[in-house]
């Protein structure tokens, strides 16, 4: 029932808005036929797609990115109106090769998912760089440039909330300060994690 996420930290502060549809996820799924299977091994997220259009705010990122061949290094990010409005990187070249992935379409400076891992990670307990999105993504919490997932809406198609993209890039924006919290429909903000774990009963 949460209609708001905040991110606040040395590193962070970051505001996404939920939709009421929202609905978040595992790597659990189940198909047409189904079945159900874990379409990613091992998995220490849940995740959901925000309004894209509510972001504000700014991160850096916790982790370098591994993407497409090149390791992306300090990505620092700043958001307005839903928005990507400024990306600062190690050097020239690791920015303008990001920004012309993004700029592929309209909706590549826009967010399609955010996901909440705790410092309980097995993952991020490693302390390593896979150079593979789909373990390095479970090193901590983390936001998805680009298209959103159908199946993060109650009833499992896109909302005109949703962004829609043709990428999907991965950054991860957790860490052990880095404080998450959110905003119920009743206006009521709860912790989520803090201290890098998550709180009881949330």
């Amino acid at each position: 029932k949460l209609r708001e996420l905040r991110f606040q930290g040395s590193t962070i502060d970051l505001r996404l808005g939920l939709p009421a549809e929202a609905v978040w996820r595992c790597a659990q799924v189940t198909n047409a036929y189904g079945r159900t299977n874990v379409v990613n091994l091992p998995s220490e997220e849940i995740f959901t797609s925000p309004s894209a259009s509510v972001t504000e705010g700014w991160f850096h990122c916790t982790t370098p990115l591994s993407y497409q061949g090149m390791l992306f290094e300090d990505l620092e990010a700043e958001f307005a109106g839903g928005r990507l409005t400024r990306l600062r990187a190690r050097t020239e070249a690791q920015r303008d090769t990001l920004v012309g992935q993004l700029d592929i379409d309209e909706g590549g400076r826009r967010l399609g998912e955010v996901a909440l891992v705790d410092a309980a990670s097995r993952i991020g307990r490693a302390g390593r760089i896979y150079r593979n999105t789909l373990l390095d993504e479970n090193q901590a919490s983390h936001v998805a440039f680009g298209f959103g997932f159908a199946d993060c809406r109650r009833d499992g198609t896109p909302s005109a909330d949703m962004n829609q993209s043709r990428v999907h890039v991965d950054v991860m924006i957790g860490g052990p300060d880095v404080e998450v919290s959110g905003r119920t429909a009743r206006g009521e903000w709860v912790a989520l994690i803090e201290g890098g774990i998550w709180q009881p009963g949330r």
